[in-house]
């Protein structure tokens, strides 16, 4: 292993282990506090079996398909506090909504599952064959039980817009559905 896939496989363990602790005793109850808690421990055990048993190849693609979408989707959180207090223009919310629904669908749903799982599910065994795949169902579940939660994720991203179009809602985050009362956008 190299010394950056080292330092990326430590980051990401330290960052998850930290997202782990401050969901769990810090953060706000949302309606996907159970999803989310099941994806932090999912990527903590994948990364840590990864690095342990030595399958940080698929580990390092798997992360570049998560990562991409995780820096639009932190660019929108600084986005709707700023909507909170100032209504933004609506190309704004457009141009962001657009690149997170495009990011979630190329990277986190088209390029996980083409190259991701199909590697892990079907070209390892097809290459290596069924006596070379210890670990082949714990790994493969895994990445399912992600796949399955992005395809959440995506349903609200779509949830989001589709009330935003048909109803005039707020662009929003849908998990805080039944924290507060959603109203109408302010119009400028």
């Amino acid at each position: 292993m190299s010394e950056q896939i080292f330092w990326l496989y430590a980051l990401q363990i330290g960052w998850y282990a930290h997202c782990s602790f401050y969901h769990l005793f810090v953060d706000s109850r949302k309606a996907d506090f159970y999803p989310m808690l099941i994806h932090h421990v999912t990527a903590l055990a994948l990364l840590l079996s990864a690095f342990a048993s030595g399958y940080y190849r698929c580990g390092v693609l798997c992360l570049y398909c998560m990562d991409i979408s995780d820096i639009i989707l932190h660019i929108g959180k600084p986005l709707r506090l700023i909507e909170n207090v100032r209504p933004l223009p609506d190309i704004t919310l457009f141009v962001f909504y657009i690149s997170l629904l495009g990011s979630w669908l190329g990277f986190r749903l088209y390029l996980f599952t083409a190259k991701v799982l199909y590697a892990s599910l079907i070209q390892s065994v097809h290459y290596g064959g069924w006596i070379n795949s210890d670990n082949w169902v714990f790994f493969n579940l895994l990445l399912l039980i992600i796949l399955v939660l992005q395809l959440y994720w995506f349903y609200l991203i779509i949830l989001s817009g589709y009330k935003y179009i048909r109803f005039g809602e707020e662009f929003d985050d849908e998990r805080d559905r039944h924290n507060k009362k959603k109203g109408k956008r302010k119009q400028k």
